[in-house]
């Protein structure tokens, strides 16, 4: 039998031996692959699951003193009451940032007509199309070549969430943005010498960039009212992820402990006072770019404490 690790290398282990565990009163025989000592100790979904073992268990640690303990915390008021813009649940618009789509040689419009919207839904939708005209994210235009059906999905709260499908006519057309996505293994390995860590989500992250005129109409929205160009990157475009990366790396090049993975940012830090600190300077680097954070998915930890917060 061969081992595949995260990072795509494959390994065989030495051998094989039964084992007797015993974990919370409950027992079991169990497999135990041993392996090269260069790899470390794991502990698999098999044994995980016949040994009833919770995550929270690992998580929290037990009375006898283990040294890992791991808390989600709320925002500090403090930051958030000096930061208070940069909190409001709103869409900015990045500064001196252009995007543009390049469409492969040869490539036609297409247009695709809108796709019905369920009438218990009709109102939601309408109020959403009309915040986002008023923001300036959408533009209302008499006709166009271009044409993407909007996509409306019921969130949980009872609100909608609009999207777009460019997987018809656009994305096919679009040229790769050759920008990388920092893989997983990277952002790890960055990690390996913090303790203390935050992770902010940034507020519909991709409305907050701009594109240029031609982008504006390859980006077309065909609705139940017309058309709409999009006058920001959207979402459900193929090169939206490489691209919004591409802009938020030069706006978050220079700070130490900080590192962005599509529209999340972690920052991070050996001592809480050096974490609060990055937190703060990265804060400050955002509001100067007119970004926004979503409060409820941003975790930061406690200021007056010496446990470690995580993502």
């Amino acid at each position: 039998m061969a081992f595949r690790s995260y990072t795509g290398d494959v390994f065989v282990p030495i051998g094989v031996v039964d084992v007797q565990i015993t974990y919370n009163n409950k027992k079991s025989t169990e497999e135990l692959y041993v392996v090269n000592s260069k790899h470390s100790a794991l502990l698999g979904r098999v044994w995980i699951r016949h040994l009833g073992i919770k995550f929270t268990d690992a998580e929290l640690g037990n009375e006898k003193g283990d040294n890992y303990a791991i808390f989600e915390v709320r925002p500090a008021d403090e930051i958030l009451k000096n930061n208070p813009e940069i909190f409001k649940q709103q869409v900015g618009c990045i500064p001196d940032s252009m995007c543009s789509l390049e469409l492969q040689k040869g490539a036609k419009p297409v247009f695709v007509r809108e796709r019905q919207v369920p009438f218990a839904l009709r109102e939601k939708v309408e109020l959403e199309l009309n915040s986002l005209e008023r923001d300036g994210i959408i533009s209302k235009v008499n006709t166009s070549n271009w044409g993407s059906p909007l996509v409306v999905i019921p969130k949980p709260d009872g609100n909608v969430r609009l999207c777009v499908d460019y997987k018809i006519g656009v994305n096919p057309q679009l040229e790769p943005a050759h920008y990388p996505i920092k893989r997983i293994d990277e952002i790890f390995n960055t990690l390996k010498n913090s303790t203390y860590f935050c992770k902010i989500d940034l507020y519909k992250a991709y409305l907050h960039v701009r594109v240029d005129e031609d982008s504006k109409q390859i980006q077309t929205i065909s609705t139940h009212r017309g058309v709409y160009q999009m006058n920001r990157l959207s979402f459900g475009i193929k090169t939206a992820p490489s691209e919004f990366n591409r802009v938020l790396d030069q706006i978050l090049q220079g700070l130490e402990g900080t590192i962005s993975y599509f529209d999340d940012i972690i920052i991070h830090g050996a001592t809480i006072n050096e974490c609060e600190c990055r937190l703060i300077k990265c804060l400050e680097v955002l509001q100067t770019n007119q970004l926004h954070v979503n409060r409820n998915k941003s975790v930061h930890p406690p200021r007056m404490s010496s446990l470690a917060g995580v993502l």
